[in-house]
């Protein structure tokens, strides 16, 4: 991630890595992520394991219990190529993302000075039919 949570209670860690039950709620069972306010734009990146993969959609799940505004204008990058910008995001729910795009990693990165959080991702792609290419991105 772009900013390092300096906070002594809480310990680093990386929610998607072990939780596929997404909660819309910070705090609710640790499958959300928060950056500081970068005044370049923060941003979360995954690489895949596999290396380059064709992806043809992504989820995103947007906070729900408060701020779901944040998102608006974040990019989603395949690789060093932009899929999409998330537009409307409804504070709860899910973006999706029609991609068509090879890459081996994928970027969310937010606007200038503005906290990026969201609480799930989802990555469909190449010979995977309707499940995620990556169900636990890490």
């Amino acid at each position: 991630m772009s900013s390092r949570w300096n906070y002594s209670k809480n310990k680093p860690c990386n929610p998607f890595q072990s939780h596929t039950k997404f909660q819309p709620r910070w705090g609710s069972t640790m499958t959300c992520m928060h950056t500081m306010a970068d005044a370049r734009g923060a941003w979360w990146i995954s690489h895949f394991k596999k290396g380059s993969i064709q992806v043809s959609r992504i989820k995103i799940l947007n906070r729900g219990d408060c701020c779901g505004n944040r998102l608006r204008g974040a990019k989603i990058y395949v690789g060093h190529k932009v899929c999409d910008t998330i537009n409307h995001p409804k504070q709860g729910q899910w973006t999706t993302h029609d991609c068509n795009i090879k890459g081996s990693f994928i970027k969310i990165k937010g606007v200038p000075r503005q906290y990026l959080h969201f609480c799930g991702i989802k990555v469909f792609g190449s010979g995977s039919g309707k499940k995620p290419v990556a169900g636990k991105v890490q």
